[in-house]
């Protein structure tokens, strides 16, 4: 025993310095029993901030008057002894009263301006009377025109056509007398009442129903567009409206 503590004493002896220091170590050396989770909680109150805001905006924010209190516009260009009411109003619907008025003031003015327009024609030539005007728009056969000679084209186009155009209108002869162009499948005779001016300018032109041996509308627009562009010559001493026929015979396609 003593010759095994002998032998091994310095490995002994510094065995027992390092416990020693271990243990000297630990008890100045404390380990943490453990992490504390701290939290921090602030309480802030708006109470009096809100009021000190709430003052001070009273005192930058000027106080608006009661009379200005609206959601309308204000004209301040408008004079001082205007009444309060005769400006901003808006969605006011006027009185039954005076929308009768208005309409009848509007309806006065329009046929004083519709009868100076017709004295202004008639003054000019152009303008017609109710009688004048009925008679050109008469399409019933005229018995008058029944006396009258019937007269074969002067115009060179009308005399070329293929159809076969007379006319009868008492001591004028034709200066235009266009043939109609015409792409219909039938024939048939049609006559269209005229009313010529002074100038010699058919001025009312109408479909004689009676007269006409068709009533293929093809026929009769062909007819009308033609009449209506037909002229005779100007005579001073006819009377202002002068009634006539023209009759056309169109030769089937």
């Amino acid at each position: 025993m003593l010759q095994f503590i002998d032998r091994h004493k310095f490995g002994l002896l510094g065995t027992i310095l390092l416990h020693f220091f271990f243990i000297l170590g630990a008890t100045y050396v404390q380990l943490p029993e453990g992490e504390v989770e701290t939290k921090l909680v602030i309480a802030l109150s708006f109470m009096e901030t809100v009021q000190e805001t709430s003052d001070n905006s009273k005192e930058m924010v000027p106080e608006i008057p009661a009379t200005l209190k609206s959601n309308k516009a204000v004209n301040e260009s408008a004079p001082n002894e205007v009444k309060s009411g005769d400006y901003n109003e808006y969605n006011r619907d006027p009185s039954e009263s005076s929308k009768k008025s208005f309409e009848q003031q509007l309806e006065e003015e329009l046929k004083a301006l519709e009868e100076q327009v017709i004295q202004e024609q008639r003054d000019a030539g152009y303008g017609y009377s109710q009688e004048e005007i009925d008679q050109m728009l008469k399409t019933k056969k005229n018995e008058d025109l029944e006396e009258v000679v019937e007269q074969e084209p002067r115009s060179e186009s009308a005399v070329k056509g293929n159809t076969n155009i007379t006319y009868k209108l008492n001591n004028r002869y034709d200066t235009k007398l266009e043939v109609p162009v015409y792409m219909c499948q039938y024939g048939g005779v049609v006559v269209i009442n005229i009313a010529v001016d002074k100038h010699g300018k058919v001025v009312s032109a109408k479909v004689d129903e009676e007269s006409s041996k068709t009533t293929d509308l093809c026929l009769l627009k062909a007819a009308l567009k033609s009449a209506k562009n037909t002229h005779f010559n100007r005579k001073n001493e006819a009377s202002r409206i002068q009634m006539g026929s023209i009759t056309y015979r169109f030769i089937e396609q």
